[in-house]
């Protein structure tokens, strides 16, 4: 394995990430340059942290503002690696009316391919969909708008990415009955 930064070691698709054996980041989107320039050697950052809350509003303006701006800081600080960065189905405008389970498994490992650019998962007959968020509430289009967003800060910001959107997430080992966006 490559010098890999894990960013987002807690959720769902991170905890299993975690146990490829990358550094986990302690420092958070809220944190100073200086707190993320204490990583050295890193020439892989996988960042699949997002901001919200566990209650409601989960995300609004002040979560998608703290986001953005800890990406930016992110990948300021990380221009010279490859950043592989977890988006989602919702840029589609879709949320619980297109369901396609994808293994979490199945996704660690295409985040530790080569891969270059911006891929659906799954991927399903090389469909394409287009962007848009007119469907979504609130809510959903916050979300959605801060991935946009922060794809488009990796796409700008740094030498080589790898951008994922995800549909919704299973554990191939125990099915919880929860789906993970």
């Amino acid at each position: 394995m490559k010098n890999v930064l894990l960013i987002g070691a807690t959720g769902f698709l991170g905890q299993y990430l975690a146990t490829l054996g990358p550094q986990i980041a302690t420092t958070r989107f809220e944190d100073p340059v200086d707190h993320w320039q204490q990583y050295e050697g890193i020439d892989t950052v996988w960042l699949v942290a997002r901001a919200c809350r566990k209650t409601s509003p989960r995300r609004d303006a002040e979560t998608k503002r703290i986001e953005l701006a800890g990406i930016q800081r992110i990948c300021d600080v990380f221009s010279n690696c490859h950043v592989v960065y977890t988006s989602t189905k919702c840029v589609y405008g879709l949320t619980d009316n297109d369901i396609r389970h994808t293994h979490r498994e199945y996704v660690a490992r295409v985040i530790c391919s080569e891969f270059q650019g911006t891929r659906d998962l799954p991927d399903i007959n090389n469909q394409k969909h287009t962007v848009d968020l007119s469907p979504l509430d609130e809510e959903h289009r916050i979300y959605a708008e801060t991935k946009l967003a922060a794809e488009d800060i990796i796409k700008r910001t740094v030498r080589s990415h790898a951008i994922y959107r995800i549909w919704d997430m299973i554990n191939t080992n125990v099915h919880t009955g929860q789906r993970h966006i």
